[in-house]
């Protein structure tokens, strides 16, 4: 059974890697989390406060919303949601290791002058587990190259699982 976490800004690049996720692990016997991180401005303003708290409630919104849709779209089972604030990576991180998450499915939208967004890149460079980020668009196919970086690091088995 995979654990796999979905980052998730709400766009259709994002529900289209969290429907290829289940395309590739299937519908039941895994777990998968809907995950969007946001950041609070520190304000001390009390209008500032109200209209940061309408955004959190908006988000949390927006969140219900994508899981459900996704949950409709795919019937994958085990889905759970989950909204935190902060950095994305560093509370990404906590979670893979405090669940056991092992893998992490984003998406990638592709119009913009990089390659990757920065939340992808700095997902990539820094996640604990591996990380497929699938293109916006790209129909479902079954992986048969792997790119595999190295960063000179030790590699552990738990690294590896989920290539075999």
């Amino acid at each position: 059974m995979a654990h796999v976490l979905l980052p998730t800004d709400f766009s259709d690049a994002s529900i289209h890697a969290a429907e290829y996720a289940v395309s590739l692990f299937g519908r039941s016997g895994n777990h998968y989390t809907v995950f969007h991180a946001y950041t609070e401005v520190d304000v001390y303003d009390p209008l500032l406060a109200m209209a940061t708290a309408e955004l959190i409630k908006e988000a949390n919104e927006r969140l219900l919303a994508f899981t459900d849709r996704f949950t409709r779209k795919t019937t994958a089972e085990g889905v759970a949601h989950e909204l935190v604030c902060g950095p994305l990576v560093p509370l990404l991180n906590e979670k893979v290791k405090s669940e056991g998450v092992d893998l992490v499915v984003m998406g990638r939208e592709g119009g913009g002058g990089s390659f990757f967004g920065s939340n992808t890149m700095d997902v990539i460079k820094r996640s604990l587990v591996p990380v497929l980020v699938v293109p916006a668009g790209r129909p479902f196919t079954v992986p048969r190259t792997i790119l595999l970086a190295d960063d000179y690091e030790d590699v552990g088995v738990r690294d590896l699982t989920m290539l075999r």
